[in-house]
């Protein structure tokens, strides 16, 4: 089995920036640029994805439709976190480092995929 690695995705309206493994970027908010991020991330990635309002929507679709294990998580928890590791600025890029750092921390367990029904409701 691989070592997990994380990836923390800070979700925006327009974009997401993503950070991970030494790899960093930005892709836009939209299924091909969902395409572009999921088609960077090495074998045992595991996304950390904070809750945003719904912008988060396709991408949490499109991983669990590709077995990308994901975290959807709360913002202030994150948040908590990034001023208890003395990081205070807050940015696009900033935001999803302290994601990553949050999944390998915290170590949070993978969401489950939802059944055929529980879709069908939503």
């Amino acid at each position: 089995m691989s070592e997990k690695i994380y990836f923390g995705v800070d979700v925006c309206k327009e974009s997401l920036a993503f950070c991970g493994a030494n790899v960093a970027g930005q892709v836009p908010n939209n299924a091909p640029g969902v395409r572009r991020l999921l088609a960077r991330l090495p074998q045992g990635a595991h996304l950390i994805i904070e809750a945003s309002g719904g912008y988060e929507r396709e991408l949490v679709k499109v991983a669990q439709q590709s077995a990308v294990p994901l975290s959807v998580v709360n913002p202030r928890q994150v948040r908590d976190f990034a001023r208890g590791v003395g990081r205070l600025a807050k940015t696009d890029p900033i935001d999803a480092e302290m994601l990553a750092r949050f999944g390998a921390e915290v170590n949070p367990p993978p969401d489950a995929v939802p059944t055929t029904a529980e879709l069908a409701l939503q």
